[in-house]
């Protein structure tokens, strides 16, 4: 069984609660549980979380990773393309997020396959669809590039409901609550940021 350090289980609670903070919701962290594993689970380390991940909340972890990380890298392209300041802001939030995936993966013990992997790139081929339609969709005008990261977070708001939906997992489902909450307050920045943009700012 891999074993994280109780470090990560500090740092991912530390986080939610900053998501929390940031008007996520959230609560207090689940009691620590030492189930044993079972065929097809991850078991989050004693003093870590509690209870163990199936299969398929590994899965949708990971991909939850990568949702996070699109996010986070598109932001920064468009931050360094255009001088609205939203774009480096929710840059900056986006990296919170991925900061408070990341910590719960480990956690949990579940790899990360995308901590070396450049900006841009990604290993599952829907993501680097997803990444590289939301940069394409933006060029152009700082009006396309907030559309663009708007379907961006609405599709991320819908993926994480849907995945919250499909675990009872305590600690999940409450990251889960908090991106999604993000998400939405994503969606209402980007509007306000739209209704001041101009056809010629850049």
């Amino acid at each position: 069984m891999r074993t994280a350090p109780v470090l990560a289980a500090a740092t991912a609670g530390g986080l939610l609660l900053a998501l929390s903070a940031c008007g996520g919701g959230g609560g207090q962290p689940a009691a620590s549980s030492t189930a044993p594993a079972t065929p097809g689970t991850t078991s989050a380390p004693s003093g870590a979380r509690s209870g163990t991940l199936t299969s398929a909340e590994t899965r949708d972890l990971t991909y939850v990773r990568g949702l996070e990380k699109a996010g986070t890298d598109a932001y920064q392209v468009f931050a360094g393309r255009y001088s609205q300041p939203v774009f480096a802001n929710l840059a900056s939030s986006q990296k919170t997020q991925s900061a408070a995936v990341t910590s719960m993966m480990a956690a949990f013990g579940v790899p990360d396959p995308l901590r070396t992997t450049p900006a841009g790139q990604f290993t599952d081929s829907g993501l680097q669809q997803l990444y590289t339609a939301a940069v394409d969709s933006g060029s152009g005008s700082p009006q396309n590039a907030l559309r663009s990261m708007q379907n961006y977070e609405r599709k991320a708001a819908s993926d994480l409901g849907r995945i919250r939906s499909g675990t009872s997992q305590p600690d999940l489902r409450r990251l889960y609550g908090n991106l999604e909450q993000a998400a939405t307050r994503h969606i209402a920045a980007i509007t306000t940021a739209l209704g001041h943009a101009s056809p010629s700012a850049s």
